[in-house]
């Protein structure tokens, strides 16, 4: 039994099993029936406890919590110190606590391949290998995301020349360029861009900002004065950010001693805040494209599940790239699925042990893919691998 993963500053999300008869491996539950651990750790109790009990406390008390650490992990001395009560942790030693989490989760696999986000340099991956080797569990290698999701990407939809990968975590929106090479019939990694200004956490930060304006304008009252109100709505803005991105009108809920307060909510509420995002977003784009210099302008725009919940941020690259360039955006387990497929060649020996940040070959077993949806400008295709 083998299992994938892809592991970023938000979340883990996984599959498990052997791919048979051209069927994907399944999702794997890890945590409270959830198939996202959320990648955060409460400090509040007796023991940190990995997942949802931080995300609970994450406004509320946010010095009880350790987060975003993925990006520090490896940092030299004098690094980051999480600490709260008896509880001290280190990036590093945040890390231990979620992989020995994750082989609770995992039971008795034999072999773990792992994606991991571009900015992680790698070093930071040797440490992660390292780091799992202490939890006991049997990482055997991992991958670039970039590179898992092209995979992905390019099983149901092969093209030629150079591509544009999106993904964002709390800590950063990633631009990646990669390169189809049909001769060779390689994947190349040929450039990365993370910008830390436009991570999922500024986008949450600026959704509340603009809720806690529209409870203003409805009741005089701003929810950011208090730490269970902001908390509240913290929990409900996967709810907000579907709102915003225009899938209608959504109504949040604040209740605490002496508020009840129903807040009406929709995109244009959050237009200011969205648009400052999204310059920010683009000037990363630009950043790739102007380091990259590649001769053939990319025609191709691959966006993770989490990117195209980002409001307008998909409807403002269809107008920032050439006319007919083609969108597709893949399903939230697309990177775990790739990096499931590396454990084979991680075993039988085509590939050495260790970090894949470079290129990939691409003749591996495709899994099943539908093509939903067709746009109007250009095209979008959503991607949803089956489970």
């Amino acid at each position: 039994m083998r299992a994938g993963l892809d592991l970023n500053a938000t979340r883990v999300v996984g599959v498990l099993g052997a791919a048979v008869g051209g069927m994907s491996p399944k999702p794997v539950t890890l945590a409270e029936g959830d198939t996202e651990l959320p990648l955060i750790i409460s400090l509040a109790g007796r023991r940190p406890e990995v997942g949802r009990a931080g995300l609970e406390r994450c406004r509320l008390a946010p010095h009880e919590v350790c987060a975003l650490f993925l990006p520090e992990v490896n940092d030299p001395p004098g690094q980051r110190i999480w600490a709260h009560g008896r509880h001290r942790l280190n990036a590093s030693q945040a890390m231990l606590l979620v992989l020995e989490r994750l082989r609770e989760e995992l039971g008795g696999i034999e072999a773990l391949t792992v994606a991991l986000p571009p900015y992680l340099q790698p070093k930071q991956a040797v440490a992660l290998a390292r780091l799992a080797e202490q939890a006991r569990l049997p990482w055997l290698g991992s991958v670039s995301s970039p590179l898992a999701l092209a995979l992905a990407a390019h099983a149901s939809d092969p093209w030629a020349g150079p591509a544009v990968i999106v993904d964002v975590d709390e800590h950063a929106l990633s631009w990646s360029l990669v390169s189809a090479n049909e001769e060779r019939q390689l994947l190349l990694l040929v450039h990365s861009v993370s910008c830390s200004q436009a991570g999922l956490r500024r986008w949450r930060e600026r959704m509340i900002d603009a809720i806690a304006e529209r409870c203003i304008q409805l009741s005089r009252r701003d929810p950011r004065v208090i730490g269970e109100a902001e908390q509240q709505l913290w929990l409900q803005l996967d709810a907000a950010l579907g709102s915003a991105a225009g899938e209608g009108e959504r109504h949040l809920t604040i209740q605490v001693d002496g508020w009840y307060q129903v807040v009406p909510f929709e995109a244009k509420y959050f237009t200011p805040w969205r648009d400052a995002l999204i310059k920010a977003s683009l000037k990363g784009l630009n950043t790739l494209l102007g380091d990259a210099a590649t001769h053939d302008p990319p025609r191709v725009v691959v966006l993770t599940s989490s990117v195209a919940r980002l409001p307008g941020l998909r409807e403002a690259l269809r107008d920032h790239m050439a006319e007919g360039t083609t969108f597709l955006e893949l399903s939230p387990r697309a990177a775990a699925q790739a990096a499931h497929q590396f454990a084979d060649r991680f075993r039988s020996g085509k590939l050495p042990f260790g970090h894949i940040d470079s290129f990939t070959d691409w003749p591996v077993p495709q899994p099943h893919v539908e093509s939903r949806f067709q746009a109007a400008t250009g095209r979008l295709r959503i991607l949803g691998l089956s489970p």
